[in-house]
């Protein structure tokens, strides 16, 4: 099945406690995901990642451990305090163990190995998951690609009915794993059966093997039963899991957007005649089936959550650890009250407010990624600020925020992964906020592209370069810069400045840029004097 990107799924996604959607958000997607497989809370976990990957750099500093552990407890990370995570497994009777290898793939960059000691003891109906592997992919996104040697494509994006069957069934089927129809009459059978498949899979396994059928609603309990009851599945039954999706829109096979490039969105605009935000409408809900007013009103819900970050950064009161202490308090404060600055127009109040989301998402606040944690004020800082500056309504700013989510999403093979660098974090974010602030001066669909175009040409080759894992330096300065930047961009196309290379071209140069990228990392900020003198700080004072 083809994946569309959608926009609240992957691009205005995930609305989770900071600092990172990679690192904080998939984690505890992974860890609540595979406790539907396990069936019940295991009583020791065992995660291991590779010693030089992505985990490395960051694992501590984003979060990433107590992120885990909340999915393990089975807590909505939005709504729980992830100070508690060691505290409370402890008190559930779970030990989570972390640990840092060099026999395990650096690609994926944030892949993990999770084993379970006591998983026979653990199983509720004999089914005995022992390992699996797990790989955050980018943006909030997962991947669990493998149980005890099974291959598996759990991605958290659907319904999915596991049927775990005795290895040497019978039911081996060439092809195993990707999702061909090799067995035709029995996946007939299954789609007539459930009457709401999106695709089926089947893999071998040295210990079992697994039907998975993914769905786009949750199976009827009857269908089930009867589906359990077919000679092909009854003969070789192990155990049934199902896992829910974590996304807001479940994929759907028999929906297909209108568009799928920038190109093609221009040529829509102007086919059907409208703005640039009702082609965004019009996207997510085909993918959807959603109404325009209820798009709209989930895009005004992340608005007034990013507002609110917005606004509790700029009070301040709180702390973060980390490599600096909070500021944007004082900035916005100092912006605000004098007038012997240079004059920045929305950057006045919008980079104020990109640093307060980020300050916020550091304390452990609940942000919305846009496209990540790490860039999470570039968008909203840009949006909020031109809305201020030009007198424009919350209407506007709401339309505005789908248009960026729209033009992200062309960006999505990127999954705004910090191994790409940053130019795939800070740089796409720039992009969507330069196209955003476009709607608030023409409806032009080719005008607020171009603008993304010149975004993307600005930060293209930006390194992520965290010091000691932190999003903080330079990940703070960067988000507050991005606003003007985004605002140069867009007034630039408005006034007819030539992107030259189309906004479609530009996003494959992130990923070929991106993959040359990642050695660069160690010669950035973090490798700095001061950059490896904080690294080992932080190191003993985490005591790991």
């Amino acid at each position: 099945m083809k994946k569309y990107p959608s926009i609240f799924n992957d691009v205005l996604s995930p609305v989770t406690p900071g600092p990172s959607s990679s690192n904080t958000s998939a984690p505890s997607r992974i860890s609540r995901t595979v406790l539907q497989l396990l069936g019940k809370q295991p009583s020791q976990v065992l995660v291991e990642m590779c010693d030089h990957g992505g985990y490395a750099e960051t694992f501590y500093g984003m979060q990433s451990d107590l992120a885990f552990i909340a999915g393990f407890l089975d807590r909505d990370p939005v709504e729980y305090d992830l100070s508690r995570a060691y505290d409370d497994a402890v008190a559930a009777g779970m030990k989570v163990t972390y640990g840092f290898i060099p026999d395990l793939p650096d690609l994926p960059s944030e892949l993990c190995r999770m084993t379970f000691p006591s998983a026979e003891k653990d199983s509720p109906d004999g089914l005995r998951i022992s390992q699996l592997t797990a790989v955050s992919v980018g943006g909030g996104s997962l991947l669990i690609s493998d149980l005890d040697g099974c291959p598996t494509d759990i991605r958290g994006d659907c319904f999915e009915v596991l049927i775990f069957l005795k290895s040497g069934c019978g039911l081996e089927l060439s092809g195993a794993g990707d999702g061909s129809a090799a067995c035709p009459e029995l996946y007939g059978q299954i789609e007539a059966l459930m009457g709401c498949v999106n695709e089926i899979r089947y893999s071998a396994g040295p210990v079992y093997s697994i039907l998975d059928i993914k769905c786009w609603e949750k199976p009827q309990a009857d269908r089930l039963d009867a589906l359990l009851s077919l000679p092909e599945i009854s003969r070789g039954f192990l155990a049934l899991r199902q896992t829910a999706p974590v996304y807001d829109v479940t994929a759907d096979r028999r929906r297909k957007p209108p568009f799928t490039t920038s190109s093609e969105l221009i040529a829509y605009t102007r086919e059907k005649g409208i703005p640039l935000w009702q082609a965004a409408v019009d996207y997510e809900a085909s993918l959807s089936g959603w109404s325009d007013e209820q798009v709209l009103a989930h895009g005004e819900k992340l608005y007034d959550i990013a507002l609110a970050a917005a606004k509790r950064g700029r009070e301040g009161g709180f702390v973060f650890e980390g490599v600096t202490d909070p500021h944007g308090a004082r900035i916005a404060g100092e912006f605000a009250r004098r007038d012997d600055l240079i004059p920045m127009g929305i950057g006045k109040s919008g980079g104020p407010d990109a640093l307060g989301i980020m300050e916020h998402s550091n304390s452990r606040g609940v942000i919305v990624c846009m496209p990540t944690g790490g860039s999470s004020g570039v968008v909203p800082g840009a949006i909020f600020g031109a809305v201020a500056d030009m007198g424009r309504t919350k209407e506007e700013g709401v339309k505005a925020l789908l248009t960026a989510g729209l033009v992200g999403v062309f960006m999505f093979e990127t999954n705004y992964s910090g191994f790409y660098g940053c130019q795939a974090e800070i740089g796409c974010a720039t992009a969507m906020a330069a196209a955003a602030l476009c709607t608030f001066l023409t409806d032009d669909a080719e005008t607020a592209c171009a603008a993304a175009s010149l975004a993307i040409q600005n930060g293209l080759g930006l390194v992520c370069d965290p010091i000691a894992g932190y999003v903080q330096v330079p990940c703070l300065i960067r988000n507050m810069t991005a606003v003007p930047t985004a605002a140069m961009c867009a007034n630039a196309a408005v006034c007819g400045f030539p992107a030259t290379v189309p906004l479609d071209e530009m996003a494959e140069a992130i990923l070929r840029v991106g993959r040359r990228l990642r050695p660069c990392n160690a010669l950035g900020t973090n490798a700095t004097p001061t950059g490896l003198r904080m690294n080992e700080e932080c190191i003993k004072k985490r005591g790991r």
